[in-house]
């Protein structure tokens, strides 16, 4: 059994002097990533700012594990998969600011969840108020 699930891991070998390859903001710990054979991700979006982004994030990190990546191939997809706004984040951040999936997750999130659409509450509703002579069909 473990003879088989090795068959089905790819490492990428590296140079080093200049440490694995991948996003200078990552550890040279978490860029030493081993590859599932034939690793891929079906069917999900990029990351447009605009879904719920706390559900976007559980549905990679299902898809990633589904795909038998562990929360190094997580961190290591995870550029792939991001719009221009979360690489601009990404990019604008020092080296070695990430040593593991979850440092990088939590950030994420937290600059990125001001920026989803959210759903209206009570309070909203409440403020919204018709002006003097304002036709509904402007109101609604």
């Amino acid at each position: 059994m473990e003879r088989a699930v090795h068959e089905n891991l790819r490492r990428i070998e590296y140079d080093a002097t200049h440490g694995p390859p991948g996003q200078r903001q990552f550890s040279s710990h978490l860029r030493q990533v081993v590859w599932p054979r034939n690793f891929k991700l079906e069917k999900l979006k990029k990351y447009d700012d605009k879904e719920n982004l706390e559900n976007w994030i559980t549905l990679y990190e299902i898809a990633v594990r589904s795909a038998a990546g562990d929360e190094h191939v997580m961190a290591n997809y995870f550029p792939v998969i991001l719009h221009q706004a979360g690489h601009q984040w990404l990019l604008g951040l020092p080296e070695d600011s990430f040593d593991s999936w979850e440092e990088l997750r939590q950030p994420f999130i937290d600059n990125f969840i001001a920026t989803c659409e959210q759903l209206g509450n009570n309070y909203d509703l409440e403020r919204i108020r018709d002006r003097k002579n304002e036709p509904l069909r402007d109101y609604i």
